[in-house]
């Protein structure tokens, strides 16, 4: 699964949009999430396409037997792989809410891994997460 989010009018306090594609399938989404706000950066326009696009791992009919959500993100890859701690306040709830979708994907009986990808590998859903922000 590819996801990738981006925001656009400034970093922070612009348009966060998402876009995540589940390989295979043809399902991918692109929305725009919110506008404006101290929290709007592009960090976490990143977890919440992950956290979008993990919820719709889990509601995949039939199940996958594994899953490897990749993204762009080197921040939101290795926070979400334990090698970066998570410091910033307004990131905190977002790799909480991650992590416990993660736990739901072992419970589900769903094995899963994070990879980093460079931008030029992840065009699809780095378009996607554009599509809302217009020409």
């Amino acid at each position: 699964i590819s996801f990738d989010g981006s925001i656009a009018g400034g970093n922070p306090g612009g348009t966060v949009a998402i876009g995540w594609m589940i390989e295979g399938t043809g399902i991918c989404k692109s929305e725009e999430v919110f506008r404006g706000g101290v929290s709007a950066t592009n960090n976490v326009a990143e977890y919440i396409a992950l956290i979008r696009a993990m919820t719709a791992a889990l509601q995949l009919n039939p199940r996958p037997k594994s899953i490897i959500f990749q993204g762009d993100s080197e921040l939101v890859i290795n926070q979400m792989t334990w090698i970066y701690e998570v410091k910033s306040p307004t990131l905190m709830p977002l790799n909480g809410i991650a992590q416990l979708l993660a736990d739901d994907l072992n419970h589900a009986g769903i094995a899963y891994d994070f990879k980093w990808v460079p931008r030029e590998e992840n065009e699809v859903a780095d378009r996607l997460s554009r599509v809302k922000h217009g020409p």
